[in-house]
């Protein structure tokens, strides 16, 4: 085995957090926490599917201009650029820049923890994430609370507000026993539900307007990414190369990268947003998958938005050095449509 090959399959021992056997909950059943109650309770109501919903920006904010090209070469065996300090490449005071927040989980005191996640707007009070965010895999239970902060980047932000509430699939809120994925890996692009949307205490102002969504997808579609990783790939790569026994021409391949990744996030802060500009490579009824070998905490719940400002996919996992993205359904898009207050004439 090469030393890519046995990288990648390190990448995927440290990222994927699968569950023991198939989802115990039709993915089209929706669960609704209540933080400030700690509740989690089925959310029944007749739902009509849709298969998009459109972008909404500011009257007052200029759209940014995206990319139709990779700013630089992606990354080796990457259908994904390497991560760029967002405020490099646009202003972020333009959509959708100013749609992504930082996801922070709080302590029971209501310190925040270390730990975050992406979410981005889809109405003025309401963004999707990754459901995993949300909750312990192991009961199901919901962690003590969350709150985003709008905005964030180079330590500061323009709002705090508190998550109050969260909508999505019953099988990512039932407890399912977390196991390391180390042999060949599940089926993940068949079983990809992970996507929730919350709902912050009042609306906010300051997103300058929301994402649409969209089941519309092709292989080879460009999208953009723009997330919150609170550790850099080149200090991952670094972990497991120290906490790890590796054959030496993994060693060495594992410093090249650890050199060219610092080289390529030069002034890597948790603190700051980040964009990444790539292809879709896999199409799967659930799932789109695209090759990055760097699997980093905080991307959790970030986007792919396609080049009309819709999301079509939310990261979720990775396993043997394909990222998977969970794709949003007619049902959810219909679902979190209703709960989020989004007209049918959108």
């Amino acid at each position: 085995m090469t030393g890519r090959a046995q990288i990648m399959r390190l990448w995927s021992v440290l990222g994927v957090l699968a569950a023991a056997g198939p989802g115990v909950a039709d993915a089209t059943d929706l669960k609704h926490i209540t933080f400030d109650r700690g509740e989690v309770a089925v959310w029944s109501a007749s739902v009509s599917p849709r298969d998009h919903t459109p972008a909404h920006v500011a009257d007052e904010v200029a759209p940014l201009a995206l990319p139709t090209a990779s700013p630089a070469l992606p990354a080796r065996g990457s259908t994904f650029s390497t991560l760029f300090r967002a405020r490099d490449l646009f202003d972020l005071e333009r959509h959708p820049a100013t749609t992504a927040a930082k996801l922070f989980q709080l302590k029971e005191d209501g310190e925040r923890q270390g730990t975050a996640c992406t979410a981005q707007f889809v109405g003025p009070r309401h963004l999707l994430t990754a459901a995993h965010c949300l909750v312990d895999r192991a009961t199901g239970r919901p962690r003590p609370g969350f709150e985003i902060a709008v905005r964030h980047d180079g330590g500061s932000d323009q709002g705090v507000y508190r998550v109050v509430a969260a909508w999505g699939p019953a099988s990512e809120f039932e407890p399912r026993p977390v196991m390391v994925q180390t042999a060949a890996p599940l089926d993940l692009a068949a079983d990809c539900h992970d996507v929730a949307l919350i709902a912050v205490d009042r609306p906010v102002e300051a997103s300058g307007g929301w994402l649409g969504m969209s089941v519309s997808v092709d292989a080879a579609l460009p999208v953009h990414r723009f997330s919150y990783p609170h550790e850099s790939s080149a200090a991952v790569i670094e972990r497991l190369m120290t906490t790890q026994e590796h054959p030496d021409n993994v060693k060495d391949y594992m410093r090249v990268e650890i050199a060219k990744r610092r080289l390529s996030e030069p002034d890597f802060s948790p603190e700051n947003l980040y964009y990444e500009y790539g292809v879709v490579e896999g199409v799967h009824a659930e799932a789109l998958t695209e090759r990055n070998g760097a699997v980093l905490p905080g991307r959790s719940g970030s986007a792919m938005i396609d080049g009309q400002g819709r999301i079509v996919a939310i990261m979720s996992r990775a396993a043997e050095g394909e990222n998977y993205s969970c794709r949003l359904t007619p049902y959810l898009i219909g679902a979190f449509s209703d709960i989020a207050g989004l007209g049918r004439s959108d």
